[in-house]
This record gives structure tokens, sequence and C-alpha cells, in this order.
């Protein structure tokens, strides 16, 4: 499939379209078809390597960036397949993924805080290999 990747930081040309492998969905994992995706302050400035004026590796969020990187904070698409353990979701559904993961088990996550979660990752951002492409998977939580 192809998908756009950033290699380096830098100005927009530093995006390459390339081909990458489809994804297979592990274990409580959903495999979507991107049929569109937001591009926010995040993903324009993570591209540049900076966010809110610092270096990313100043920002909670921006830290340990694996490059080549896939971004992508705002999908949308359709559920192409599901891993195992999954039961609430099936291929076919539209889905609106939400930007933070969190890990769903802690104190926090029970207690429908999850935005306070100490595991919490930003989609596109903290999930190496697994920002917008033309399909991508992802943990199930909060979806």
């Amino acid at each position: 499939m192809k998908a756009a990747l950033i290699s380096n930081f830098g100005p927009p040309d530093v995006f390459s379209i390339d081909e990458i492998p489809i994804p297979t969905p592990g274990p409580g994992d959903a495999l979507v078809r991107i049929k569109a995706c937001g591009v926010n302050r995040m993903d324009t400035e993570l591209r540049a390597g900076v966010y809110g004026g610092e270096p990313l590796d100043s920002f909670f969020f921006g830290r340990n960036i694996v490059l080549p990187h896939l971004p992508g904070i705002e999908p949308a698409g359709i559920v192409e397949a599901v891993g195992a353990d999954v039961v609430d979701l099936s291929p076919g559904t539209f889905v609106v993924p939400h930007s933070h993961l969190s890990c769903g088990n802690c104190a926090n996550c029970v207690a429908g805080d999850d935005n306070a979660c100490p595991k919490i990752r930003v989609l596109g951002v903290q999930t190496p290999g697994q920002g917008v492409t033309q399909n991508i998977s992802f943990g199930r939580q909060r979806i």
C-alpha cells in the first residue's frame, strides 16, 4: 500500500510517497482502510520537528518519534479486518478512531479519565508504523 512518510524533519517536501506492507491486525487490533484524515497543528509541527516552537523532544507527545514516521492523528475509515479478541467491531464498520490511545486498565481509565492515563499515546505520533496510510492497524481502546 502507499503511505506518506516523513524520513527527516523539515519543510513539506520531506514527505515521500512509498510502498509499505499492509499491516496484519494483532489481538485486540482493527485494520482500517482510511478514507480521509485531517491535518492539524500537531501533524504540521511534527513534520517540522517542533511543537509550540520547542524541539519535539521537549514535548511529552513528541518524544521518541521513530523515523521514517507515518503521520496522521485524525483518520476516518472502514474496518477491513479485526484481530483475535475483538468482539465489538466487524469488517464494514465505519469508524473514527479517538486520537488519544489509553491503556484501558489503569485507575484513571477505569474511572473514565482516560485523558489522564500515564500510558496515553497519540495516534500518528507515538504509534510507530501506525499513522495514517491507506490502512492502519491500531489497538481497539477508545475506537
